[in-house]
């Protein structure tokens, strides 16, 4: 736990030095910050127990029955020993802040919007037995779902990305070249008049129909990119 704090306090850094983002890198003069020194060495310890997890499971693979059932992190066995390292780091951490603020500005819109509120616990109400989270419940609450997505429209985990091209690039009648580093502003982009504005519209995530979630729509959602 220790290490994935002091990694989360690291990405934290990254994000308030995001218009800057060679002052993170584990170089000198930057590695000399004790900040960039601590995040840089709790990255390490994170890339090594998660190196850990895959050996050993690994290894229960060879041991395990041919008819158990595999979760995800056995599919992506195949996956090169850096990539895998890469995705169960972001098991490991991703949801530890990003879904507990989502919660939390979801319910502030439902203060904000109380039409909104109450007919998201009318769908809520309506169901019959005890609801879990499985895929299945999940979809007998089209307006909960377009809730949700509404919030990360509005309040996206992470409100800006970094990307670079790998080949020239033509935005906008402008040259890049291969390389260049970009900043993303999802929450500036998400928010323009043509994505539905700054007001709390979860009705706009419904197809034609308005009964049931537009999978389309949902498939160009720029929340986590």
């Amino acid at each position: 736990q220790n290490t994935i704090n002091g990694y989360l306090e690291g990405v934290s850094l990254g994000l308030e030095r995001a218009a800057f983002p060679l002052s993170t890198r584990n170089i000198f003069p930057f590695n000399l910050d004790p900040a960039v020194k601590n995040y840089h060495k709790y990255a390490k310890l994170l890339h090594e127990h998660c190196g850990d997890i895959i050996r050993a499971r690994k290894e229960d693979r060879k041991l395990a029955k041919s008819g158990e059932k595999p979760d995800l992190l056995d599919k992506m066995l195949a996956l090169p020993e850096n990539d895998l390292i890469g995705n169960l780091s972001t098991f490991l951490i991703a949801g530890s802040d990003t879904a507990s603020v989502t919660v939390s500005w979801a319910l502030y819109y439902f203060c904000l919007y109380p039409d909104a509120q109450r007919r998201a616990r009318a769908e809520v109400d309506s169901l019959e037995g005890i609801i879990s989270t499985t895929k299945e419940d999940t979809e007998r609450l089209p307006f909960l779902q377009c809730c949700v997505l509404e919030t990360l429209r509005l309040q996206p985990p992470f409100g800006v990305m970094a990307l670079s091209n790998t080949e020239a690039t033509s935005v906008a009648d402008v040259e890049f070249p291969a390389r260049t580093s970009f900043l993303l502003l999802l929450r500036k982009a998400m928010s323009q008049p043509v994505h539905g504005g700054t007001y709390f519209r979860p009705e706009l995530w419904f197809g034609d129909d308005g009964k049931t979630v537009d999978a389309s729509r949902v498939s160009h959602h720029l929340a986590f990119g």
